[in-house]
């Protein structure tokens, strides 16, 4: 018996089996891009990676991540680049700004701003801008054309 029929008998001996066994590994694989696929925002902010925060189980937190971006821009072209307007800003005495911008549809996303000295990623660019997970959509939805 060649090994097609062989696999082809145990799949029909085992239908339910093969079904969940399946769907473990559409779900890993599915989740494996989830973790590993770059998140860009345009041609002004660099992609440099994520954090991750929270558990599965919910524990600590919701599972979530921060997504890391490097830019030249300052806080208003920030703003204007997801075409938003500011609605509040913050500078510590560490030089982060931390920072709310309002979108178009009324949704807000709180971020920061810091220089690149004070990031654990490495970049060329000036400064690092932090988005939540949750707001990635919103952002890429927002972006200007």
């Amino acid at each position: 018996m060649n090994p097609q029929a062989k696999l082809t008998s145990v799949v029909k001996k085992h239908k339910i089996l093969s079904v969940v066994l399946t769907l473990v590994i559409a779900l890993c694989l599915w989740w494996a891009w989830a973790q590993f696929a770059p998140h860009p925002l345009g041609d002004k902010m660099e992609y440099l990676g994520k954090e991750d925060y929270g558990n599965i189980l919910g524990f600590d937190s919701a599972p979530n991540s921060i997504y890391y971006y490097g830019t030249d821009m300052s806080l208003k072209e920030v703003a204007k680049y997801f075409n938003s307007t500011i609605v509040e800003s913050d500078t510590t005495p560490n030089g982060t700004v931390e920072f709310g911008i309002k979108f178009p549809s009324g949704e807000t996303i709180y971020s920061k701003l810091y220089p690149v000295a004070q990031s654990k990623h490495k970049t060329t660019k000036k400064g690092v801008v932090e988005i939540p997970s949750f707001k990635y959509d919103a952002a890429k939805k927002y972006l200007a054309k």
